[in-house]
């Protein structure tokens, strides 16, 4: 496993996320928001700002999370989903990295019977465009989506793990729908995982909280990931840092120096 960070759960000014990132180490990032404007949403002039920038600093773009399928089958902009993946292919083409996020399309009142069945066909179809052009798409477990409850996570990763498609493991989203260990979820789905993220959870008031701090027992987690030596595509996965509260800058600080502790000398080799 290698260790990263989600580059605007520190700052969406590029600059600062680096900067933060050269002090302690990390080289890379996954990228969502930069400047204001959420990836592929930028202008070429600012993807190559972005390249060359993070080519000075020496950080790699290890994925890019667009944002695709955060929306229900019955939201207008449903079938806009298959350009944005496509224009999202052609930027993390550019920025070197064959991994993109998705999420798994959010669940609606306005569902009837079926519509499981057809939100994994709109994420099969994904992940087939996806493996033409040579991509990964490790989609999201995230509260009140069809890949949200263990069930639904793995009925959905058993379609998609034939056409390539993986899972972005997010136990943090996992405590927010209402489960408190992680193991045997964990042991459950570690075939399916591409990616993985790193928030915390505080189950007293349903907050998410800096890494440490929260109901998850991250040491645990941590240690069976460097234990099991995860691979995608036959790289090390990435377990990213995704505070998900503010201040950005000072929870991401607090993220690390928690992982530093439990980590001691093992950090080294997760940076």
């Amino acid at each position: 496993m290698k260790l990263g960070i989600v580059s605007d759960e520190v700052s969406q000014d590029l600059k600062i996320a680096s900067e933060w990132a050269k002090e302690r180490g990390i080289r890379r990032f996954e990228l969502r928001h930069v400047w204001g404007n959420r990836l592929p949403d930028v202008t070429k002039e600012q993807l190559h700002e972005v390249k060359s920038m993070l080519d000075g600093y020496g950080i790699a773009v290890t994925g890019i999370s667009p944002g695709t399928y955060k929306c229900t089958l019955y939201d207008p902009d449903c079938p806009e989903q298959t350009d944005r993946l496509l224009r999202t292919m052609e930027a993390a083409d550019y920025l070197g990295t064959k991994k993109i996020i998705s999420f798994g399309v959010k669940k609606s009142p306005e569902d009837k019977p079926g519509d499981d069945k057809r939100a994994i066909e709109l994420l099969s179809d994904f992940c087939r465009k996806a493996k033409e052009n040579g991509f990964t798409i490790c989609f999201e477990n995230e509260p009140g989506f069809f890949n949200g409850l263990p069930d639904e996570i793995e009925a959905v990763h058993k379609a998609l793990a034939p056409l390539g498609g993986k899972l972005n493991w997010d136990m943090g989203n996992l405590f927010m729908s209402g489960f408190s260990e992680y193991k045997e979820h964990y042991e459950r789905f570690k075939p399916y995982i591409g990616s993985v993220h790193m928030k915390d959870y505080r189950l007293s008031d349903g907050a998410c909280v800096p890494i440490g701090e929260g109901c998850i027992d991250w040491k645990g987690q941590i240690d069976d990931l460097i234990r099991d030596d995860l691979h995608l595509d036959g790289a090390e996965c990435d377990m990213n840092i995704e505070t998900h509260c503010s201040p950005e800058y000072e929870q991401a600080t607090k993220c690390f120096a928690y992982i530093r502790q439990i980590m001691g000398e093992r950090l080294n080799g997760l940076l």
